[in-house]
């Protein structure tokens, strides 16, 4: 009975520290794009993004990835591409997708046959299909 209990009071602690580093996210990120993706790598795992209290989580994590696209390496952004795709958002996501499409069509020279793979099963997944 008392490991029950003390199961329930680690998850109610969880979730309040879940909570407050939600509350304080959009402004304490700064300029660490892997940082911020890698913690939301974090929330998926605990299945916070599928919670519909932290819907706002990946809004936020969509704007920061639209507005921060211009001065993300371009391996950075395939991740975030990636990682939209993983947690089913990617299908629809028109803006980061344009903004891919147009960093490919200005650099292709520099893009090796790993990140052109990545670039086509992204394109492939996405609405555009351009």
């Amino acid at each position: 009975m008392l490991q029950a209990f003390d199961r329930l009071s680690e998850r109610h602690k969880m979730m309040e520290l879940i909570e407050k580093i939600a509350a304080r996210l959009p402004d304490a990120i700064k300029n660490s794009d892997q940082d911020l993706l890698r913690l939301y790598r974090g929330f998926d795992q605990l299945g916070v993004l599928q919670m519909p209290q932290y819907e706002h989580l990946v809004h936020f994590l969509q704007q920061y990835s639209a507005t921060k696209f211009q001065t993300m390496d371009v391996d950075v952004a395939l991740d975030f591409a990636d990682f939209f795709l993983k947690i089913g958002l990617w299908h629809w996501d028109q803006n980061l997708m344009e903004q891919i499409e147009g960093l490919f069509m200005a650099s292709y020279v520099q893009y090796d046959v790993k990140k052109m793979c990545r670039l086509v099963k992204l394109a492939g997944c996405n609405f555009m299909r351009s």
